[in-house]
């Protein structure tokens, strides 16, 4: 048990370190990569830049091996450095020089502003801040457009030699591409290790109870698909019987409606015929009874005519027999 628990620990260790040289591989070509690309040859990454010290000529302010973080600088700024003073130590410049016609980077102070007989700017003094090997300022001015970083003021010591190595097709071999191989081949043999330890977990033997079990449920089911497959054919053929059906009903209720239309048209025609008769008969009647009306009628205007005239004669004769009376 104690073995076992020291084994996970171990792995668990190894892991992590294997992991953490994975992302230190992976900032390491971040850094190879940024260096090709830059200008100046120099790795930087968001306006800070990675600086080997090639000498001791800084000693003791860095000494020769250790990397220093600058910073890039725009124009202006390389235009706004400042040197040495009383009250001021004097910015820290890097800047490309040549060196038995091999180029290099040097990182010295800033002792003296350099202008022109115009007042313009034309670069910077700089001198080491090593009192034995650099006694005297350097000889060559710094233009300013040739500045490459101002240090920040932060340094590692020692770095800067494997730094340089790694960035050497050699080191950047032996230390980066083929410790990665090894590492991406050990985790693909994990893999497919884990992958069939799964596997054989995985794997369970049936017994021959097992299978006859399992031949049985199938069977079953077999049985039971069958048997609903042919309910839902009986179901189908019930529902074709039940449309038929209903199609028989509409045609007898059609059927029956054109007869009930013919009879009540049959009654309709009845019924208009005798009404037409009961129409005539009173018709008839009321006609002979307006006939013997109106003869009444004339009987009496003759009558009248009759009696009118008796009164013109009766009237007549008064007026003669009072004319009569008045003559006599």
């Amino acid at each position: 048990m104690k073995n076992e628990k020291t084994r996970k620990t171990i792995k668990i260790i190894l892991n992590v370190l294997l992991w953490a040289f994975v992302l230190f591989a992976v900032v390491i070509t971040v850094l190879v990569f940024a260096a090709q690309n830059d200008e100046n040859g120099v790795p930087s990454i968001g306006g800070k830049c990675i600086i080997t010290i090639q000498s001791d000529s800084m000693k003791p302010t860095f000494e020769q091996g250790d990397m220093i973080i600058g910073q890039k600088l725009t124009d202006d700024e390389k235009q706004s450095l400042k040197p040495k003073s009383d009250d001021y130590e004097g910015d820290i410049i890097t800047f490309p020089i040549e060196i038995q016609g091999v180029p290099t980077f040097n990182t010295h102070r800033i002792i003296e502003v350099v202008k022109d007989e115009n007042g313009n700017l034309t670069g910077y003094r700089t001198k080491g801040d090593n009192s034995e090997t650099n006694v005297v300022a350097d000889t060559d001015i710094v233009r300013w457009e040739r500045i490459v970083s101002k240090y920040t003021g932060t340094k590692m010591a020692g770095l800067g030699r494997f730094l340089d190595f790694l960035k050497s097709s050699t080191g950047f071999l032996v230390v980066i591409v083929i410790p990665l191989i090894l590492f991406f081949v050990y985790e693909l043999i994990r893999f497919i290790f884990a992958i069939k330890t799964v596997k054989g977990k995985g794997v369970k033997q049936i017994s021959a109870e097992d299978e006859e079990e399992i031949k049985r449920k199938a069977i079953e089911e077999f049985i039971k698909q069958q048997e609903a497959e042919k309910a839902a054919k009986e179901a189908e053929k019930t529902a074709e019987e039940v449309k038929e059906s209903v199609e028989d009903v509409k045609e007898a209720v059609g059927e029956a409606k054109e007869t009930a239309e013919g009879d009540i048209n049959s009654i309709k025609a009845v019924v208009s015929g005798e009404a037409e008769a009961v129409a005539e008969e009173i018709g008839g009647e009321a006609t002979e009874a307006l006939d013997k009306a109106e003869e009444t009628a004339e009987g009496v205007t003759e009558k009248l005519d009759a009696a009118e005239e008796t009164v013109e004669a009766v009237t007549e004769k008064l007026e003669e027999a009072a004319e009569e009376k008045t003559e006599g």
